[in-house]
């Protein structure tokens, strides 16, 4: 069974209009994805929470969203595509359903995928090429609403910004990912897979990020970043080295955060006479800079 499938099934017995918390109907599906008993066991787990009355605090299942998880799990590419689209609408209309939302749409991008040759095959049938369409869509759809474009005042001033985000691309195979200027509250890039460029300019981490593990086939850049919490950079594979001139980290922190802090090779916090000052996007706090670490040799 599929994970949107299995997400479907609790929601379908639940009702169209019964209350239930997403995040929580998505966690309960991807675990039971994985375990054994399938069908018996989701269906037992979904009876048990609708006795128990679980999640019922942050709204109703929107109607659609059953229907978009059903077309995530189409064999046509367009027809994920639309439930793509779908999703967006849903969560930008419906501000408590949009962590959910992004935990969909991450899931889908955890899905193994094997990047395929661009050229479509000779007989015409569908290849991988519009599977990356898809990907691609969802990539765009997360890093749209991520971006709150600040001004001057440090006040968002993109309406279709997501705020209070978090993000689980564990694992997630990444084509071309423009996260500059993105704005999220955690992140999980721990295992994953980046090919072609992967920019993470200007963004913001208000919490834990990591990296670890992580395997990036071309250029990566981090210039001028934000790093609220902890961060790992460890085991990570890069055929070129990260760039992260400019990044700014928050000092004034807990001491078991600064301890949870592991930059990558060739990288460290300034000392006080490299002080970032002011703030980092809409952040107060004590601020250092990144800097390069020059090797003797």
């Amino acid at each position: 069974m599929s994970i949107v499938m299995a997400c479907l099934l609790i929601a379908l017995l639940f009702g169209e209009r019964q209350d239930m918390d997403l995040v929580e109907l998505l966690q309960v599906g991807m675990t039971l994805e994985t375990a054994s008993g399938g069908v018996a066991a989701l269906l037992l787990t979904a009876r048990h929470q609708r006795a128990s009355g679980v999640g019922q605090e942050n709204g109703p299942i929107a109607d659609p969203y059953p229907r978009a998880l059903a077309q995530l799990d189409s064999t046509e590419a367009a027809v994920r595509l639309d439930a793509v689209r779908m999703l967006e609408r849903l969560a930008q209309g419906n501000p408590y359903q949009r962590q959910a939302v992004v935990t969909t749409l991450c899931g889908y991008l955890r899905t193994p995928h094997q990047l395929p040759d661009p050229a479509p095959s000779p007989d015409g049938t569908e290849t991988g090429v519009s599977e990356r369409q898809v990907r691609a869509t969802a990539q765009q759809v997360l890093t749209d609403h991520l971006r709150p474009e600040r001004g001057a005042d440090g006040v968002p001033t993109n309406p279709g910004f997501w705020p209070d985000i978090d993000l689980d691309l564990t694992s997630a195979s990444l084509v071309d990912f423009d996260f500059g200027r993105c704005e999220v509250r955690g992140a999980e890039f721990t295992n994953a897979t980046f090919s072609g460029q992967a920019c993470f300019d200007n963004a913001t981490f208000h919490g834990d990020i990591s990296f670890r593990g992580a395997t990036f086939h071309h250029a990566a850049s981090f210039q001028h970043a934000v790093f609220v919490r902890g961060v790992d950079f460890r085991d990570v594979e890069s055929a070129e080295p990260l760039s992260l001139s400019g990044a700014r980290v928050r000092v004034d922190v807990e001491a078991e955060v600064r301890g949870n802090r592991f930059w990558p090779l060739g990288w460290e916090i300034g000392s006080a006479e490299d002080d970032a000052g002011g703030q980092g996007n809409g952040t107060d706090g004590v601020w250092r800079h990144l800097v390069a670490v020059h090797s003797d040799g």
